[in-house]
């Protein structure tokens, strides 16, 4: 079981995301913007992330937490064209592919 923080401002989407998690017995803790995720102190195994958040960026807040060591590691989950050395990026609403790089990830930690 890992512990995922998830960083989404959609409501369907993170209720959607926190529901396939713990369905495959992952621990879940989600928050809906940047400045929500800057306070989080808990540690993470990984970060799923939005790349636009309605107060910020979500490679802002994904940095911030890796610098921190609050996650472990990184994921983007987002509708937006994204490159980043972060992490993976998954194009939503490929789910299949967020829940195989979720996996991948977490195997390899």
């Amino acid at each position: 079981m890992a512990r995922i923080l998830v960083v989404d401002d959609d409501e369907l989407i993170a209720r959607s995301l926190t529901r396939a998690l713990k369905s495959a017995g992952h621990e879940v803790v989600v928050v809906c913007c940047a400045r929500d995720a800057d306070e989080v102190s808990e540690k993470f195994t990984l970060g799923v992330f939005d790349y636009r958040l309605p107060d910020g960026w979500g490679t802002d807040v994904a940095r911030g937490l890796l610098d921190r060591s609050v996650v472990a590691a990184a994921v983007f989950f987002t509708s937006h064209e994204l490159r980043t050395e972060l992490g993976p990026v998954v194009q939503k609403p490929n789910w299949d592919a967020l829940l195989e790089t979720v996996e991948s990830i977490l195997t390899t930690e």
